[in-house]
């Protein structure tokens, strides 16, 4: 599974995700294994691996068939997102890059293949 959608513009972006080779996505329960990267013009690229995809929103709610023909919404979370074009210091003078937590809800419906 490979979804990407993306926005032009100076608030626009790009979302990509997609399930990592040898762990598949379920239909009925989501899985775990996936990668997440959100590009944007204002705060560069996140991205992330081992992420989990499940077909709630970020409240757990689920509102009806999550998948159906032309359509697919669902909730990906992922525990460190990294931005590997800027560091942060660390106390020994090292430095390590920037991580946060990446939580989206998305749905894609009758997109153009």
């Amino acid at each position: 599974m490979s979804l990407s959608a993306s926005v032009v513009g100076q608030s626009g972006g790009q979302v990509t995700i997609a399930s990592s080779p040898g762990q598949p996505v379920s239909a009925q329960s989501g899985g775990a294994g996936v990668t997440a990267t959100l590009t944007s013009p204002t705060l560069g690229t996140l991205s992330a691996t081992g992420c989990t995809l499940d077909y709630s929103d970020a409240e757990g709610r689920v509102s009806g068939p999550p998948i159906a023909p032309g359509r697919i919404w669902a909730h990906v979370a992922c525990a460190a997102a990294m931005d590997a074009s800027r560091d942060k210091m660390t106390p020994d003078g090292g430095s390590v890059p920037v991580t946060c937590a990446l939580d989206a809800t998305f749905l894609f419906e009758n997109c153009a293949m």
